[in-house]
């Protein structure tokens, strides 16, 4: 039998994704693996299309990126569907904790014609795009990360937080763990401010960093159909979605998100303790 052949692949737009055509229901050839490897990392977001993938399937094409985390629900029709409904802020997950989520891949399994796209704007590219002078200012900078329960519908502050409320402080110039590249990490739903400056200043400065992450042309919006796969790199991409409405169009999305090797054990601690804080008492 001869060498798998490697994939065909088109850009989704510009500057984010690919859509690969592949089926994910066998295991990749070692070749196959390295160039999905090449595509995610070039293109920070996967497109499958099509084709029926069970929840081993879709845990195996993310084992290919790294440790597979618990998988969940994204869903406004299914009860133990995390943040099935409402708005979201354009935010990378769990930078309010001390180590975010590296990856994340969401699938199709119960999409209506109608349902809210998925949004994701470039934060690696952003980084690339700012002034030498802009970039180097930020170099020995930080800002704080903060996250309330069910307040991802607008910019989290410091003010919002009470005692279910999680923070965490990481380099406004955050190296990817994997290959060291920075990213830009400031989100307009949980970065609150930079550290070392006067409000004001730091409110301006959060303004001018997100005039570069969400220009319109560093965003593109995934539309859902059933069976989509989409798979993407958590710190180069940030996401976010228009309303979700429990009594609109079904959006039933399964959740896999994955770490670097090695540090499954953490990232499942930091997502059990984003779950304990949302159900505690208010």
């Amino acid at each position: 039998m001869g060498a798998a052949a490697p994939f065909e692949y088109a850009p989704l737009s510009p500057h984010i994704g690919v859509e690969v055509h592949a089926d994910l229901r066998e295991e990749l050839s070692p070749a196959q693996r390295e160039q999905f490897v090449e595509l995610y990392r070039r293109h920070h977001l996967l497109l499958f299309r099509g084709t029926p993938l069970s929840p081993e399937d879709q845990t195996r094409a993310v084992s290919y990126l790294g440790d597979a985390l618990p998988g969940g629900y994204i869903s406004n029709t299914r009860p133990e569907g995390a943040a099935g409904e409402g708005e979201l802020e354009f935010h990378s997950d769990l930078t309010y904790m001390d180590t975010p989520v590296r990856g994340i891949s969401l699938y199709g399994e119960d999409v209506e014609e109608g349902a809210p796209g998925t949004k994701y704007a470039n934060a690696q590219r952003a980084c690339s795009l700012l002034p030498d002078a802009l970039r180097e200012s930020l170099r020995d900078r930080t800002a704080v990360h903060v996250w309330m329960p069910a307040h991802s519908h607008k910019r989290t502050r410091e003010s919002d937080m009470t005692e279910r409320g999680l923070r965490a402080t990481h380099p406004v110039l955050y190296a990817k763990p994997d290959t060291g590249e920075p990213v830009l990490l400031i989100t307009w739903l949980a970065t609150d401010r930079i550290l070392d400056m006067p409000p004001a200043e730091s409110d301006a400065l959060l303004d001018e960093l997100a005039g570069y992450i969400y220009r319109p042309d560093n965003i593109y919006e995934h539309v859902w159909r059933n069976h989509d796969l989409v798979i993407w790199d958590n710190l180069a991409l940030q996401h976010a979605r228009s309303n979700v409405r429990r009594d609109g169009p079904h959006r039933s999305l399964r959740r896999v998100a994955f770490a670097p090797s090695g540090g499954v054990e953490a990232a499942t601690a930091a997502q059990e303790k984003i779950r304990r804080a949302a159900t505690m008492s208010a």
